[in-house]
């Protein structure tokens, strides 16, 4: 159904049907495309008509978190093993309302617990991410490098019926409010580049993720906005998987202390200036 009809139709059932809170994010991108990303979220079905008619080609976002009551795992190509141990130390899951991302992972939708779940990136171990409070995330039919989003099983017409998560994964996924400070980040492994280019590339993310992790009180969006422009740079350029960079970006810019709106807004702009300017990477020798 969806294919046929589109993804404003698709969005119109999200918010409306469904009452999940859509955005417009860039045609064949992740990016949202309007200026304050995830916080632009709504029901409002005027305002979505007007964001599609003006742009048939936007992808659809849903924010996730208590505002469309929906945690959103991520499980990437690879994090499988990551999925097993977890289950094997917390117990298993319901099987969720899922949809099958162009890369070959999987997004597990479950009920939102009604206490703050933090997003995370690779928190719970390789290759798994969590999309909660201040979150978002792309839906069917969404397209990303000439590959949809898809359903596991046909929601429609719906609205589908995310399961509970178990009392021990909602204790693993929510964070005391005096937890420590997240640990600084980790540069996310290189693409499309080896040897000398690769090293040289992998340290110059290091650089600009470390220095967003310790930028003082009045210089972190400043900062954060530049090491995001400058990663948006490289994965155009094709040295950084997109999903690996911005994720990077969310563990620095949690380092540092930032929001998860004021930090969202920024790699956003920061990010999606870089890809419009890709980086002209040195000439060493391999």
């Amino acid at each position: 159904m969806s294919d046929h009809l589109g993804p404003m139709h698709d969005a119109l059932t999200y918010a409306g049907g469904w009452e999940w809170n859509v955005l417009p994010v860039r045609a064949g991108a992740k990016l949202p495309a309007t200026p304050h990303g995830f916080h632009d979220a709504t029901t409002d079905p005027d305002r979505i008509i007007d964001w599609w008619e003006a742009v048939p080609t936007y992808n659809v976002g849903i924010a996730t978190g208590a505002v469309s009551g929906l945690v959103v795992i991520d499980v990437d190509p690879g994090g499988e093993p990551t999925m097993h141990e977890l289950v094997r130390e917390h117990g298993p899951l319901p099987r969720a309302v899922a949809v099958h991302t162009p890369r070959g992972g999987m997004h597990g939708y479950y009920r939102h617990p009604g206490i703050r779940v933090p997003c995370s990136a690779g928190k719970l171990g390789t290759g798994v991410d969590v999309r909660g409070d201040g979150g978002y995330v792309l839906a069917p039919p969404s397209v990303v490098n000439d590959a949809p989003y898809q359903w596991r099983d046909q929601p429609w017409p719906g609205p589908p019926d995310p399961p509970e998560l178990p009392p021990a994964w909602i204790d693993l996924l929510t964070v005391p409010a005096d937890a420590p400070r997240p640990a600084r980040p980790v540069a996310p492994a290189v693409s499309g580049v080896a040897g000398r280019l690769a090293a040289w590339t992998t340290a110059a993310v290091r650089g600009e993720l470390e220095d967003v992790a310790s930028a003082a009180t009045g210089t972190r969006n400043h900062t954060l906005n530049r090491a995001a422009f400058r990663l948006g740079q490289l994965t155009a350029a094709g040295a950084l998987d997109p999903d690996a960079a911005l994720a990077a970006l969310d563990a620095a810019a949690s380092a540092c202390g930032l929001g998860n709106g004021e930090a969202s807004r920024t790699i956003a702009s920061g990010f999606g200036s870089g890809l419009d300017q890709p980086a002209e990477l040195p000439e060493v020798a391999t």
